[in-house]
């Protein structure tokens, strides 16, 4: 019988999970070495001393300035002096590219020479210009400036309701003519809170498409300023570039909006350069309005992120030195805010499911999830990076691309993409490019789809709408049956020439498409715009569809100023098929509180129209009603736009409310407030106001006018900036006191001399300090019919008090009171 060989004697089997912790331990402890070495977890080993040198930290002053910089050499025995590179650098000197860590003499660095004064430990450089580097300045230091004190953002709860009420009556002209009513209320509601946002719009009455009520969106919004993203549960439109198309669904998304920081610069703002001989001031101007001033050291500067007013011009730089002599340099520039500053990264993330028939159901989902991501990220100044991926049951599609600034070349995008869908791949690519040459822009785009190139937007479409409205129809309107495919071909050539020397402008453009399905439009267009003797307006414009050689149209109308408020416009145009010519006057609404507007237009042709239009508007609510004719009817149509707020400080009839909004307690009425130092509103006879056009987490600067106070009333409260939440409230509280409690109060020390300035006064009753002024003197508001005051001036205190009756004359002095002690 053969002996069966050896076998291993296998461990325990409570043995083998100690033994693969055990392994899985030093796996982990070498992965994190691994990391900690990588990313710098443990401390940089300490850049080692050149054999026999001594290591120094010495002031340095470069051509005879002050760098106010302290930087590291190294002195050999034989007076030699060396630095590392990344020091050099930091004190101006223009180095060879290398490690940060070379240690360079400064003997074999070309221009360049010192002096080294010991007792001072002091190292003066001298450098030729070309071996300078061009130091850094903000544009906007706010040097010398003053400081916005923080404000903090308002965490309010409360709800806001907008409504429009619209109705419309239309009758013929025969009869038997029928007469057409309709009637339909909008409401867009939100409820906020700091928790977040809960916001819905329906439509409610009789419209074109159904009578009853039409939900539009329902959404749930949370926005944190900080990380500047916004997460939206509920109806929500994917994100999306210049190259993907946006679908509107149900779900969730999740997505950067540097909306929430207004203060934030995204896009990377222009630099201008130059050379200084002595420290000098440098000013930007654009169009003649300056937009910087800097004070600059002596040598190469540049000035980063000037806030230029348009993507593209001439910016000219003064540099006046201190004896007035100055320099004046143009420098072209060129920005865009397709660019995102380096290091700056934008983002949208979608995911649920497709919806269709937006407000013609209110409720009409799909089955089929789709998912949705797009990213752009800011490389550096001029290199922004852009990747997009959608997905769905049986399709997968990305894509990636890049925006280019090229500066005075322009801005070129390129992108390309990439379908699967049902074993079938297909293709897109994207390219644009936009400059301004001499004053003049130039636009150029175009876009190609290979092969059975499919998005979420193609796949999940459904086809045409089969139970459309019958009222739609009959009122003109007419279902598109085309393919919902990108299309094939899309390229756009456009340009736009100022003509300054004219007071004029002039534009063309060209548009080639080709669909899907095999139709196609090239559509050209001019347009030419003249203002002459200040005030009028000549403009001229022409299409026409150069393949359908039926459409084809010009037009010509001119523009005037009739008085201070009233323009007036009138026009000929004609097609293939048609002329008509057309006049209208108007009278825009204005800023103001109590505001008016109207309208008279006619139109005659084929098709006239006639009508006339009046609007009135205030702190309420704002009220529009309108007549109109034409060849088979004649009508009118009545409008009410408002909003109801409600907060903790009470419930507010006010205008629409599109973003958010501050509620002003003054405790008077007929206060005037101001926004911006803008008359807005008046206090009603609570004593309050409503402000309706604030933005959320933007900075604004809410006052009262003080002569609108009344008489015998003390205000502790002027003005006040606020910054509300995701369209949320804010509250300004401003106390009003009457006259009867406030008190001057003078106060003196039993030698007879008058407290000294600065002196500190506490109010028993209150707990509030004042400062006591001139001549002993301090203004006291809310007393009591009693009143103890303690005064401390440095380590001495004394204290004293008065009554109410103790007040004389309107102003309410009292005193002198003698308080023993100082």
């Amino acid at each position: 019988m053969r002996e069966s060989p050896a076998c291993p004697e296998r461990p325990p089997k409570d043995m083998r999970p100690r033994r693969m912790l055990a392994r899985l331990s030093r796996v982990f402890v070498l992965l994190v070495m691994l990391i900690a070495v990588t990313f710098g977890a443990f401390p940089a080993a300490v850049a080692r001393v050149p054999d026999g040198a001594h290591r120094l930290q010495l002031e340095v002053f470069l051509n005879g300035d002050a760098t106010n910089l302290i930087a590291e050499f190294y002195r050999h025995p034989d007076g030699r002096f060396s630095s590392r590179r990344s020091e050099l650098r930091e004190i101006g000197v223009a180095v060879p590219k290398g490690d940060d860590k070379d240690v360079l003499d400064l003997a074999d660095i070309p221009g360049l020479g010192l002096r080294y004064d010991e007792p001072a430990q002091k190292l003066f450089v001298e450098l030729a210009p070309e071996m300078r580097l061009a130091r850094d300045y903000a544009a906007n230091d706010n040097g010398g400036h003053v400081t916005q004190e923080n404000v903090a953002v308002s965490r309010d709860f409360g709800q806001v309701l907008n409504y429009n009420l619209y109705g419309t009556s239309t009758r013929g002209y025969g009869r038997s003519a029928r007469t057409f009513n309709t009637g339909s209320v909008t409401f867009d509601h939100r409820a906020f809170s700091p928790f977040g946002v809960l916001q819905n719009t329906a439509i409610a009455g009789t419209t074109l498409a159904k009578t009853g009520i039409l939900r539009l969106e329902t959404a749930f919004v949370f926005a944190h300023p900080e990380t500047m993203t916004m997460t939206t549960v509920g109806d929500a439109i994917s994100g999306g570039l210049n190259w993907t198309r946006s679908v509107r669904y149900g779900g969730g998304q999740v997505s950067r909006q540097f909306s929430l920081k207004p203060d934030l610069v995204t896009a990377p703002l222009p630099s201008v350069g130059g050379s200084a001989a002595v420290p000098s001031t440098v000013d930007v101007y654009v169009d003649n309005i300056r937009v910087a001033s800097r004070e600059v050291g002596a040598g190469p500067f540049r000035l980063n992120n000037i806030p230029v007013p348009g993507e593209s011009g001439l910016a000219r730089v003064i540099v006046r030195d201190v004896t007035g002599r100055e320099t004046v340099t143009t420098i072209p520039f060129f920005t865009s805010s397709r660019l995102l500053a380096a290091g700056q990264f934008d983002f949208s993330l979608d995911g649920g499911v497709p919806r269709y028939n937006y407000a013609v159901q209110s409720a009409d989902y799909g089955r089929r999830w789709i998912g949705l991501g797009t990213m752009r990220y800011g490389l550096t100044e001029t290199v922004t990076l852009e990747a997009h991926g959608e997905a769905t049951p049986g399709l997968a599609n990305g894509g990636a691309g890049v925006t280019l600034g090229l500066g005075r070349f322009g801005l070129l995008n390129l992108a390309g993409a990439g379908s699967w869908h049902r074993e079938t791949l297909g293709g897109f690519a994207y390219a644009s490019w936009q400059n301004t040459i001499h004053g003049v822009f130039v636009g150029l785009s175009t876009q190609r789809t290979f092969g059975r190139f499919e998005d979420v937007a193609s796949v999940t479409a459904r086809p045409v709408i089969g139970d459309t409205s019958g009222d739609l129809t009959d009122s003109g309107f007419f279902v598109v049956n085309r393919s919902a495919r990108m299309p094939r071909a899309i390229d756009r050539l456009t340009v736009g020439v100022p003509l300054p020397a004219w007071n004029a402008s002039m534009a063309a453009s060209f548009v080639n498409l080709e669909r899907a399905d095999g139709d196609r439009s090239q559509l050209l267009g001019l347009t030419y715009s003249q203002t002459f003797a200040r005030h009028y307006n000549v403009f001229v414009s022409a299409y026409s569809d150069l393949a359908r050689s039926r459409q084809t149209g010009i037009s010509a109308g001119l523009s005037f100023p009739l008085g201070d408020d009233v323009i007036v416009t009138s026009s000929v145009s004609a097609t293939r098929d048609d002329r008509s010519f057309s006049a209208e006057a108007i009278r825009p609404m204005g800023t103001k509180a109590h505001d008016y507007s109207w309208r008279l237009y006619t139109n005659e042709g084929t098709n006239p129209q006639r009508g006339a239009s009046a609007a009135y508007r205030n702190p309420w609510a704002q009220v529009t009603a309108g007549l109109r004719q034409d060849n088979a009817f004649i009508g009118g149509y009545a409008e009410l736009d408002g909003a109801v707020v409600a907060t903790p400080g009470g419930v507010f009839a006010s205008r629409r409310v599109n973003d958010a909004f501050a509620v002003v307690d003054v405790g008077a009425s007929g206060v005037e407030v101001l926004h911006e130092n803008r008359p807005v509103a008046k206090t009603d006879w609570s004593g309050k106001a409503v402000i309706p056009d604030l933005r959320s987490f933007q900075r604004s600067k809410v006052a009262i006018s003080p002569e609108t106070v009344p008489a015998g009333t003390h205000i502790t409260l002027t003005e006040q900036d606020v910054i509300p939440g995701y369209r949320g409230s804010s509250t300004v509280r401003v106390k009003t006191i009457a006259a009867q409690d406030t008190a001057r109060v003078k106060i003196q020390n039993e030698k007879g001399e008058p407290i000294p300035i600065g002196a500190v006064l506490t109010h028993q009753e209150t707990g509030i300090n004042y400062a006591i002024g001139y001549g002993g003197m301090v203004f006291i508001p809310g007393i009591g019919d009693t009143n103890t005051v303690t005064i401390r001036h440095g380590e001495k205190s004394c204290e004293t008090s008065f009554t109410r009756e103790d007040r004389n004359g309107s102003n309410g002095r009292v005193g002198p009171l003698i308080c023993k002690g100082l």
